[in-house]
C-alpha cells in the first residue's frame, strides 16, 4: 500500500519517514506533472518519571521526560521556556511540555505537579488547616503539637508573614494575598511542618 487513493494520499499503515507523491494533471490535450515530498510521523507517546524538592522552597526537583514514538529529530517546549527532555533543580510546581517530531506532529503533557517533601512525618503530628482554598481567613488547629512559629511564604521563598504561636487555635488572615501557591510552615522541636496553601 503506497497510501495513494485517487487524488488523496492516506499515510495510515506506513512506515514512518519521507514519501514523494507524483501527481498528474490533464486538461484537454494538456498534462502536467510535478512531485510532493510528504514527511510521515506519528504523535510522540509521553510520561514521566518526577523527583519532588526536598522542602517546600527548595529548587531540587526534576522531571525525567519518557517519549516513544515520533519521527526524526524531536523538540521540546516546556512552560517555563526550557526546550531540553528532561528538567532538573525545579521548584514546586506545575509544569506541562509540548513535543514535536521531526513532521510536525506533536503531543502535550499537562498538570505534572513538583510537590515538596515534609520534614516531619505525618503520623507524628495532627493538624487541621482549613478552609484550603481559602480566600478570606485560614484556620489553624494544632490537635498534639506545641508550635512555636508560624510563616506564610510564597511560591518564589519569600516570607509573606511570620509570627509567634501563642495558641493551638488561631486564625490568619490571607484577604491581602494575590491567587496563587503559598505554604504554611510550623516550626515544631527543631523540625518544619509544610502545608500547601491555595489562595483563590
Amino acid at each position: 500500500d503506497d497510501g495513494i487513493d485517487g487524488s488523496t494520499f492516506d499515510p495510515t499503515g506506513l512506515d514512518l519517514g519521507y514519501y514523494i507523491a507524483i501527481y498528474t494533471i490533464v486538461d484537454g490535450s494538456c498534462t502536467a506533472q510535478d512531485t510532493v515530498d510528504i514527511l510521515v510521523g506519528n504523535n510522540p507517546i509521553l510520561d514521566t518519571i518526577v523527583t519532588d524538592a526536598s522542602t517546600a522552597t527548595a529548587t531540587d526537583g526534576s522531571i525525567d521526560l519518557i517519549v516513544e514514538g515520533g519521527y526524526g529529530t524531536i523538540s521540546y517546549v516546556w512552560s517555563n521556556g526550557e526546550t531540553t527532555e528532561d528538567l532538573d533543580e525545579l521548584p514546586v510546581g506545575i509544569y506541562s511540555v509540548t513535543v514535536t517530531d521531526q513532521a510536525g506532529c506533536s503531543s502535550v503533557l499537562d498538570n505534572i505537579e513538583i510537590d515538596f517533601v515534609n520534614g516531619i512525618s505525618t503520623n507524628e503530628i495532627a493538624i487541621n488547616i482549613y478552609p484550603n482554598p481559602a480566600s478570606d481567613k485560614v484556620f489553624v488547629n494544632l490537635m498534639n503539637i506545641n508550635a512555636s512559629q508560624i510563616d506564610i511564604v510564597n511560591s518564589l521563598g519569600q516570607v509573606i508573614i511570620s509570627s509567634e504561636i501563642e495558641s493551638n487555635n488561631f486564625e490568619v488572615n490571607v484577604s491581602d494575598f494575590e491567587q496563587g501557591v503559598y505554604f504554611i510552615q510550623l516550626h515544631y522541636n527543631d523540625k518544619v511542618f509544610t502545608q500547601k496553601l491555595l489562595i483563590d
